[in-house]
């Protein structure tokens, strides 16, 4: 069942990272079962790996990624049905095509069901659990729960299930509307995030999260502090968006935390204003989420048809990452996620 020192960070949209001690891809209930047992509490569940850093030295830990029986979608009368291994960019792409409103406000966000539920996924006003019927997840003794949107007490860029339950597929919120409103509204929000983000270099998305009123948001605090375009090594504070850090070329994962931790205090000054390329940047995506899946052909197939300008795809191995879930970080070690917001809310 598990593989040993498995590399990590093709794994993940920052392609940073070490490898995993033990690492299972799970195609159904009865091989995850096993597998928690097993793992006796000690594992993490890796979606696409978008909202996730890797420590350089790996994850001591048991990673665990869903695919399989994990990676579906089907759409009822009013109602969507999707495993936790089903990418985002397909659900919002087949919501889309089938004329269902409420979906626009996951447009271009990367990930997994799975990873989506964990970090309640979405824009800053909408997550995924506000259109969450019932969700169905499994707990470290192979018991399956199922859970509605008030048990799961969702919240901003969190949720309020325990970090070791799994979740395993979902059903949600997928009325018919007008077509054509609906069509418009996905390509608003999509032309919106492809201007203001960082696609063409690996990142995490929004590394730290927006303090509130009255200090406005994290990006705008990074810029007043003159770190815009700061860099360490071949991590960098992004030109177009001040609350990504890019890797720009193997970038270390210490270098990253060095610069989300600190603000960039100890980076280097960015250069001139005069010496920058007109767009430049990185989207990194730091999630928590327990979830794996890379739809081998079904779920990311279906992606969203609205053109994207080129990025790091999500790694698809046999049936990849599911939400982007990576259980609590051990002190000092393994996998670390962000207490960001994205500046559009993304997930993550």
């Amino acid at each position: 069942m598990w593989e040993i020192d498995v590399p990590l960070a093709d794994l993940t949209r920052y392609r940073i990272g070490g490898p995993a001690s033990r690492f299972a891809r799970l195609e159904s209930r009865e091989a995850l079962g096993a597998a928690l047992e097993s793992a006796d509490g000690a594992y993490r569940v890796l979606g696409w790996g978008a909202n996730v850093l890797v420590a350089d030295r790996g994850v001591s830990e048991a990673v665990i990624v869903l695919s399989g029986q994990f990676d579906f979608l089907r759409l009822q009368d009013a109602t969507l049905e999707a495993g936790a291994a089903a990418g985002l960019p397909a659900v919002v792409g087949e919501a889309r095509r089938a004329g269902r409103g409420g979906w626009e406000f996951l447009e271009a966000v990367p990930g997994s069901v799975g990873g989506g539920l964990r970090m309640n996924a979405g824009s800053t006003d909408t997550g995924l659990w506000d259109r969450a019927i019932r969700v169905d997840a499994m707990t470290p003794e192979g018991a399956t729960v199922r859970l509605t949107r008030a048990e799961a007490r969702p919240a901003y860029r969190t949720v309020g299930v325990p970090d070791d339950w799994v979740f395993l597929d979902g059903e949600f919120e997928a009325r018919p509307g007008d077509p054509a409103a609906i069509e418009m509204a996905h390509r608003m929000r999509r032309a919106r995030k492809v201007e203001a983000q960082v696609y063409e270099l690996p990142s995490c998305g929004s590394i730290w999260k927006n303090p509130g009123p009255p200090h406005g948001a994290a990006w705008q605090l990074v810029v007043r502090a003159g770190m815009r375009g700061a860099r360490k090594g071949n991590a960098q504070i992004t030109e177009r968006h001040a609350n990504f850090i890019a890797n720009l070329a193997d970038a270390l994962a210490a270098d990253v935390l060095s610069g989300k931790r600190a603000g960039g205090s100890h980076w280097s000054p960015p250069p001139p204003r005069s010496a920058w390329p007109a767009r430049c940047g990185a989207r990194l995506f730091f999630v928590r989420s327990r979830r794996s899946a890379c739809p081998a052909s079904s779920s990311r197939e279906r992606d969203s048809s609205i053109p994207l300008p080129p990025a790091p795809s999500p790694p698809c191995h046999p049936t990849p990452r599911c939400g982007t879930i990576t259980p609590r970080p051990s002190p000092g070690s393994d996998c670390t996620r962000s207490s960001r917001t994205s500046a559009s809310g993304d997930p993550a």
